[in-house]
């Protein structure tokens, strides 16, 4: 029983690989090393300034990739601790930045004593709490000064139970951290934001669908092929597609596109219907969202082909065993069949608005019947704003 409850007051973290994938990085670490060694890379996770941990260093395949880390720690959030104090400050604070976990990547060399910083993935315990989940096993993005995507670290954070309850104390005006208390008028009205915030992020998850793609990478007969820009575009469903800009390979076989794109759902939208009828029966095909990689050797608008593709299906997500994708790297395949030619690194925010579809299925017992539904609840709370504001009017 102790045990759990000291596991339930601390700030829990799992490192558990590494990727880089960035050449600049990996001649970085080469440079640290001797000639015979690989390169290699340690990371050093800094929480909120209070305490520093690394990994051991580990060795990369020499063209980039991943290798196994492991790091676990657990961070004493009991009342009194320095890491209480600094995350109660840090939740006090207007820079959402002062609540950020920093994994930093080091290119290193072979036994860890010499190092040369390379860039950091980063996580906010505010925006952890803000979505109301402890953050399970996730690639998150390593950006260098530039911010361009050179890796990954795939790592797990929990720490929404003690998050609360520092955030609880301070809504109070109690002394979260064992320090000074916090004036209760200021530390409410943090708090009612904060909460505000939360609402307005969930309702916009409901109704909207998020994607990205940071690395594309060419694969086998692809890289060999001159190739001076890509594209990538995303058809959700038939109805809409969502296009990349334009992006220079300059003679490289990989590039970091670091796009993301909304799709907006609101009621009565085409996508919004078509996302109904997917969920309602229709085969799985009805809610495909296919990733396509465009390519070619000369003007992007006149000689562009379809060099690759991969399909998701939307029907898949908004369970809590698959919600959403973060970061995940799938393998996109050429018209004819065949090996993959190419891979992106994909993010795919869906499974609040696929979730919220299908409680609209459920609930109304039938996609037809939900966009009627849908509707006219959307007419009702429109005129009933109307008539709010129209009676605060009359009133002044």
């Amino acid at each position: 029983a102790a045990a759990a409850a000291a596991a339930a007051a601390a700030l829990s973290v799992r490192l558990s690989s590494v990727a880089v994938t960035s050449a600049p990085a990996l001649s970085a670490a080469r440079t640290l090393g001797t000639r015979a060694d690989g390169p290699h890379f340690l990371v050093v996770v800094d929480a909120l300034g209070v305490q520093e941990d690394r990994t051991a260093p580990v060795e990369v395949p020499a063209k980039g990739g991943s290798a196994p880390v492991a790091l676990a720690k657990a961070y004493a959030l009991e009342r009194g601790t320095p890491m209480r104090k600094a995350v109660a400050e840090a939740l006090k604070s207007e820079d959402e930045t002062d609540s950020e976990i920093h994994f930093v990547l080091y290119a290193c060399s072979k036994d860890g004593s010499k190092t040369t910083e390379l860039g950091a993935a980063r996580l906010s315990l505010e925006q952890l709490l803000d979505g109301g989940a402890d953050l399970a096993t996730t690639k998150l993005p390593v950006l260098d000064s530039n911010r361009q995507t050179i890796g990954h670290v795939v790592a797990s954070v929990a720490a929404l139970a003690p998050l609360r309850e520092i955030e609880a104390e301070i809504e109070a005006g109690g002394a979260a951290g064992g320090g000074v208390a916090v004036a209760r008028p200021m530390a409410a009205q943090q708090s009612a934001t904060r909460e505000r915030a939360r609402e307005e992020a969930g309702v916009a998850a409901r109704r909207q669908l998020t994607v990205g793609v940071g690395t594309v990478r060419l694969l086998g007969r692809a890289a060999r092929q001159r190739h001076e820009w890509v594209r990538v575009e995303v058809e959700v469903m038939g109805v809409q597609t969502l296009l990349s800009r334009d992006v220079p390979l300059n003679g490289s076989s990989e590039v970091h596109l670091n796009w993301t794109d909304t799709l907006p759902l609101p009621v009565g939208s085409r996508a919004r219907d078509a996302l109904l009828d997917a969920l309602d029966g229709a085969p799985p095909t009805a809610s495909a969202l296919t990733v396509s990689l465009f390519a070619a050797s000369g003007t992007p608008q006149t000689q562009a082909r379809l060099l690759a593709s991969a399909t998701l299906f939307l029907a898949d997500f908004g369970r809590e065993t698959s919600p959403d994708l973060a970061g995940a790297t799938i393998s996109l395949f050429p018209p004819t069949g065949g090996e993959p030619v190419a891979s992106v690194d994909f993010s795919l925010g869906a499974g609040a608005a696929v979730a919220a579809a299908a409680e609209a299925v459920r609930r109304f017992g039938s996609a037809n019947a939900a966009k009627v539904g849908e509707m006219r609840e959307a007419d009702g709370a429109a005129a009933g704003s109307a008539g709010r504001g129209h009676g605060t009017g009359g009133d002044g």
